[in-house]
């Protein structure tokens, strides 16, 4: 039905609502705009009402309410005085052993996340956990397979933020059965695309702690160095590179003692003066990245990456990166290291020697990877590559119910990091856009957010503020009462809203 349709619908009522926007001077077009807003609030929400996300501002017109939503709408159009119980079973929820990349360098599975978390958001930044829900069963559930070679399984009503070459749509808000959906109907194409989604620039931790090794001499270590002592072994030629970092750096070394064997022109080197740093992060015997060094400046995990990729990494005559690892912990660090640098990874294993090696492929434009020249030189040699900033949903496969819970965080747009690979994805809410149409078009309104939970509640207050700050001038409210206080907001119109959690004093 298209917007003048809907005006005839309405207008039959215009004399009677004349009255109500009689205050509001304004000409007959924009009188009946506002009652027809009034009137259709889900055509007041999709045409009008914005939320913050990271980056800017977005509107729910990409959005698709669930269809209990639409109903408690219409219920509240309909009889004016209603309760919303926003039930557990409207959540967006991902399984419990998803892991989830926290603001401290590590990774939490989702079952064991709680209030007061600081997690990551969609563009990598520390955001809050404000609310969390109870572990839900028997819910619809879908594995979605990535073509980094992650996986995530979630419920049908999970939001994802993606794009689409095929079906021609960029940045558009998508439930993942509806993304299934759309999977389903294309794949008999003969030719196509797969849904995507932009991986974060980079993670900021935002944290600023003394490192007792320098990140480059501790990378090397991890890569080529003896699990016992502070050694580390190379080629000869190799070597006088590595002498020329490190004394750049004010670290001394030893000579290079030869080895006996078979790789007569390789040996090995000590680093003087941190035997006792080694010790303190217990390093021997135990080859590890500390948390501290995860959650450290770019400056600093760049480093630690130029080290690792030095030692155990090599660049192709093309430019793309490879790193080698047979100790599938460390590994698991290294790719965390290169997600929260915003590259890409994709995960295979050879078998060498009878032996496994876990192994990382990337390309990246956006840094050097190495130090020393042999292999800098080489990941130029092809100028400027195009960097793959996205992961595509490889495959979509309805799988048997898992428990899943949900979460919601304190960044107004709801996007947070998940999976080991750190890929944004989405949980939002409405609730705030059908309480500011019910304290906007009804003069005298009272409404009340009642919540266990007090951030979840001034949240869901400071959305309904901002809503109103992006509306055009015909539509907006002023604020009857010029407080700062955040738990309550009363609008010239005689509407309120209030917000009372446990700790409420009344």
């Amino acid at each position: 039905m298209t917007s003048k349709d809907l005006i005839r619908k309405v207008g039959y009522n215009i004399q009677k609502s004349k009255a109500d926007t009689k205050h509001l001077n304004l000409d007959e077009k924009k009188i009946r705009e506002w009652i027809l807003c009034r009137e259709k609030p889900l055509y007041y929400i999709y045409n009008y009402v914005k939320f913050e996300i990271t980056g800017g501002i977005s509107d729910y017109k990409e959005h698709r309410f669930h269809h209990k939503l639409k109903r408690y709408v219409r219920c509240a159009h309909k009889y004016h005085n209603s309760l919303l119980s926003a039930s557990r079973q409207l959540g967006k929820a991902l399984a419990i052993y998803t892991p989830i990349p926290t603001a401290h360098g590590t990774y939490i599975e989702m079952k064991d996340i709680k209030v007061g978390d600081l997690i990551l958001d969609g563009a990598g930044r520390p955001t809050k956990v404000i609310a969390t829900t109870d572990i839900m069963y028997d819910r619809p559930c879908y594995r979605i397979n990535f073509d980094n070679n992650d996986s995530v399984t979630v419920d049908e009503n999970h939001i994802w933020k993606i794009s689409h070459s095929s079906l021609k749509f960029k940045n558009k808000l998508k439930t993942t059965k509806e993304i299934y959906k759309n999977h389903e109907k294309i794949k008999k194409w003969s030719q196509h695309t797969k849904s995507r989604v932009e991986l974060p620039d980079v993670v900021e931790y935002n944290y600023n702690e003394f490192l007792p090794l320098e990140p480059y001499l501790l990378g090397l270590w991890l890569g080529d160095g003896e699990k016992a002592t502070n050694r580390i072994c190379c080629h000869e030629d190799d070597y006088f590179e590595y002498s020329l970092i490190f004394d750049e750096r004010n670290q001394s070394i030893s000579d290079l003692m030869f080895l006996q064997g078979p790789t007569k022109q390789s040996g090995r080197f000590t680093l003087y003066g941190i035997r006792d740093e080694f010790r303190d992060l217990n390093l021997f015997y135990n080859k590890h990245i500390p948390d501290i060094y995860l959650r450290s400046s770019i400056d600093n995990r760049l480093e630690l990456l130029r080290g690792l990729m030095d030692s155990d990494g090599t660049v192709m005559k093309c430019g793309t990166c490879q790193f080698y690892q047979k100790d599938l912990f460390l590994f698991s660090q290294v790719r965390q290291l290169l997600s929260s640098l915003g590259i890409k990874t994709r995960y295979t294993f050879r078998i060498i020697k009878e032996q496994k090696y876990h192994q990382l492929t990337f390309t990246t434009n956006k840094y050097y990877v190495f130090n020393l020249p042999r292999k800098r030189e080489r990941q130029n040699e092809r100028g400027y590559m195009r960097e793959n900033r996205n992961v595509f949903m490889s495959s979509i496969e309805q799988v048997e119910s898992v428990p899943v819970k949900c979460i919601q965080v304190e960044n107004p747009d709801g996007m947070f990091l998940c999976g080991h690979s750190m890929i944004p994805t989405h949980n939002s809410t409405v609730s705030a856009a059908i309480l500011d149409w019910a304290l906007r078009f009804y003069p005298n309104n009272d409404i009340v957010i009642l919540n266990f939970k007090k951030e979840s509640a001034l949240e869901n207050l400071k959305k309904i503020k901002f809503i109103n700050t992006q509306l055009p001038d015909f539509l907006k409210l002023d604020f009857a009462s010029k407080s700062d206080i955040k738990s309550y907001a009363d609008y010239s119109n005689g509407s309120s809203v209030r917000t009372f959690y446990p700790t409420t004093v009344i």
